[in-house]
């Protein structure tokens, strides 16, 4: 709908929007060394977090910018990058 222009510009912040971006509210860290190195579930599982947060991110980017009268480009790129993530 976006790239179409079936979406208009956002001209104001989205009402509820949390002060940051949503995260887990618990998140267990484990040493590198304890990780099983090589493991391609391993590596999948972080790839999908960091794909994860990135895309989220992207989204964030887009509502707390709403009220500030940019041009449709920059929604347009960052839109852009959020679909290539």
């Amino acid at each position: 709908l976006w790239s179409n222009g079936g979406v208009e510009i956002p001209t104001s912040v989205p009402a509820g929007l949390e002060t940051t971006p949503a995260r887990p509210e618990e998140v267990t860290m484990v040493e590198a060394k304890k990780v099983k190195q090589g493991s391609k579930v391993q590596f999948v599982h972080s790839l999908c977090h960091a794909e994860s947060y990135a895309v989220d991110l992207m989204w964030d980017i887009i509502a707390r910018f709403a009220d500030q009268g940019l041009p449709r480009e920059f929604y347009d790129d960052w839109c852009k990058v959020a679909s290539d993530e």
